[in-house]
């Protein structure tokens, strides 16, 4: 499931170029239907769409490795996410740098 929008994105392209190079788009696997001039149009919105697919997955799994984070303070030893700390990495309370919890657990 996490990789389903990938696998659409190269699925669409794959249909973008088949709707290029051959003119002819085969919905639902029934006739297909010449398109003429539109070809380009409808292979050009394929390709839009595909590599849509595949740029906000690919932006939606990095965001899910940064949710879950979280950092330890070394001075307070309270545990934080991300979305909580100020200025990024710095703890709200003490005011200093705060550290991977992994890395303070070793």
């Amino acid at each position: 499931m996490k990789y389903s929008n990938i696998y659409m994105g190269i699925i669409l392209i794959a249909i973008s170029y088949k709707t290029l190079d051959t003119g002819v788009y085969i919905p639902y696997f029934v006739q297909g239907v010449e398109l003429g001039v539109f070809k380009y149009l409808l292979s050009f919105l394929f390709l839009i769409i595909g590599i849509y697919f595949i740029i906000f997955n690919k932006k939606k799994i990095f965001d899910e490795d940064d949710k879950n984070k979280y950092y330890k303070c070394p001075n307070c030893k309270e545990t934080y996410e991300p979305s909580s700390l100020d200025g990024g990495n710095k703890c709200p309370m003490c005011k200093i740098n705060v550290i991977d919890i992994d890395d303070y657990y070793k």
